[in-house]
């Protein structure tokens, strides 16, 4: 699973920090050198702690003029290093006042870049920043000088960036050139798709080079940047699609098909949710490839619970499932049961008997319970048997009934109105007291049926009954 941590540089005098907060999960705060003075500096560190994002300084040649993107490398060494100093301690005031510590420092503009290339620039930053605080990291580009040298000495975050071209060499291409800053949404879902997901970058068409990173930055200055950031939070770059699916509850959707290996993902995630926040939570709903959280009281800060959501994801370990069971369940496949063994027959071109034969034979993964209490929904239903639903559903099912709807197959705990073609019955209730939890069956169980004869059903049924009956239950896994 990927996950990223996605930054912009704020309080730069944009109109838009209160809209980009809520889409970030990190900030670099713009503390006086190209731009900024002690309100706006105050300002972006209250906007910050109340979506809970994470601020850090941004420092910059001493230029309001050229707003930082005029190298001044040839400035006295000694000025440049107290210049960056004050602009440190400046912003860190202010965050001490908040108690809202600074997470990180990324130079600004030319001196960033700077840093990249210069071996002077590079040394200067990594001994001021061990001289205002050495256990604060350096947002770094990558393969550049500062990284280099600065490995062993400091901490260090590797950063990308969302809206900007590369050379081959890993520096920006010059804003300068055509295609510098990307812009349109098509663009820059692309460039993003391939350095987070694939780990490179296109510097040419079609030829791309190698990219490893911890950040990401979009510009608070590009065009269009809050419907970029958010087009990228709909991106699903996690693999995830996280979105809010009412006041009060998150729909959590993986992006891959439903398996075994998914399930187990699901439950454990579900389990580590829970833990984390069972106070708040008044139930997880489970699908075959999702999670709806349903929360206690009304959702005020969603982007801020969705980054807090993907860390606790992606830290999920499957070894923390639960211990699974292989359960054999009969099933009495007679036409008196069987009510649309018929026109399933006709349906798939098998004869009765081999429908019978290869929905005995399938080992099933139980993926969750519902619509109908103790409901199970069974995924490997052998593809030759996927039939649509009835076109007019009955308005009552028997109580047992085993049937089969589209890719899917299941068993009704209980009388109720349904559409899934009936194909026979089971002599045994699979929802009630009987069982511990109600329920025989629990969300990452097997299950494979075998077929009884119409005299075994009715004794099965009796030995149920009478609490002489004992169910073909095994661990497994």
């Amino acid at each position: 699973m990927i996950t990223i941590d996605i930054n912009c540089d704020l309080g730069e005098g944009g109109l838009y920090d209160h809209k980009l907060m809520p889409l970030i999960t990190s900030c670099s705060i713009a503390c006086g050198g190209h731009f900024g003075n002690i309100d706006t500096m105050n300002s972006a560190v209250v906007l910050a702690k109340q979506h809970q994002v994470k601020i850090g300084a941004h420092p910059s040649y001493p230029d309001h003029q050229n707003f930082g993107r005029v190298s001044f490398k040839d400035m006295p060494i000694q000025d440049l290093k107290d210049s960056l100093l004050n602009q440190l301690q400046t912003l860190n005031d202010i965050a001490s006042f908040h108690n809202y510590p600074l997470t990180h420092i990324k130079p600004h503009g030319a001196l960033y870049n700077d840093a990249n290339v210069d071996e002077p620039i590079a040394k200067l930053i990594i001994e001021t920043v061990q001289e205002f605080n050495s256990e604060i990291p350096i947002f770094v580009a990558p393969e550049s000088i500062i990284s280099k040298i600065g490995k062993g000495k400091i901490d260090m975050i590797t950063e990308g960036f969302a809206d900007r071209s590369y050379n081959t060499d890993y520096t920006l291409k010059s804003r300068k050139l055509d295609g510098a800053v990307l812009k349109l949404k098509e663009e820059v879902l692309r460039h993003v798709l391939q350095i987070v997901k694939y780990n490179r970058v296109e510097v040419s068409k079609d030829s791309f080079i190698p990219i490893t990173i911890e950040t990401l930055c979009m510009h608070s200055d590009t065009e269009n940047s809050v419907k970029l950031l958010d087009d990228l939070h709909k991106l699903g770059i996690e693999n995830i699609l996280i979105k809010q699916y009412s006041q009060r509850s998150i729909l959590l959707t993986f992006e891959q098909p439903a398996d075994e290996n998914l399930l187990k993902k699901l439950v454990r995630c579900r389990q580590i949710i829970n833990e984390k926040y069972f106070k708040s939570i008044l139930y997880i709903n489970l699908g075959y490839n999702s999670l709806l959280i349903n929360y206690v009281s009304t959702i005020d800060k969603f982007y801020s619970l969705k980054n807090t959501l993907l860390e606790l994801i992606s830290e999920a370990k499957l070894s923390g499932a639960s211990q699974q069971h292989k359960i054999l369940l009969p099933v009495c496949y007679d036409e008196s049961f069987g009510l649309d063994l018929e026109e399933l027959s006709e349906h798939t071109n098998l004869s009765i008997k081999e429908i019978i034969k290869r929905h005995s034979s399938t080992e099933y993964l139980i993926c969750f319970l519902g619509f109908l209490p103790g409901f199970p929904y069974l995924l490997n239903l052998d593809s030759s048997l996927y039939c649509p639903r009835k076109s007019s559903p009955r308005q009552n099912v028997l109580k047992g009934s085993v049937g089969i709807a589209g890719q899917q197959t299941g068993i009704y705990p209980q009388e109720s109105p349904g559409g899934w073609q009936i194909i026979g019955n089971c002599p045994i209730s699979i929802f009630g007291n009987y069982w511990q939890n109600y329920s025989p069956f629990s969300i990452g169980d097997k299950l494979q049926f075998y077929s009884v004869s119409l005299d075994e059903y009715h004794q099965i049924k009796h030995d149920f009954e009478t609490h002489n009956f004992n169910l073909k239950k095994e661990k497994v896994g």
